[in-house]
């Protein structure tokens, strides 16, 4: 292989790799965001469920 073929494929692994980078830190953001609203929705159920036992009493059924 000619030296111009090798330095044109390793630009365009460069190139590569930097589009993956950023496509795997907008991936980690991504999840971030889920874990917040994961977070946000289990408060929601806390409230609610110590809502209820305060207002109506224990649950009639225990899973």
């Amino acid at each position: 292989m000619e030296f111009k073929e090798l330095e044109r494929r390793l630009t365009e692994l460069e190139a590569k790799v930097v589009e993956i980078e950023g496509a795997m830190w907008k991936c980690l953001e991504i999840i971030n965001k889920n874990q917040e609203i994961m977070d946000s929705v289990h408060d929601t159920f806390q409230n609610l469920n110590a809502y209820l036992m305060v207002n109506v009493g224990p649950p009639l059924f225990v899973e």
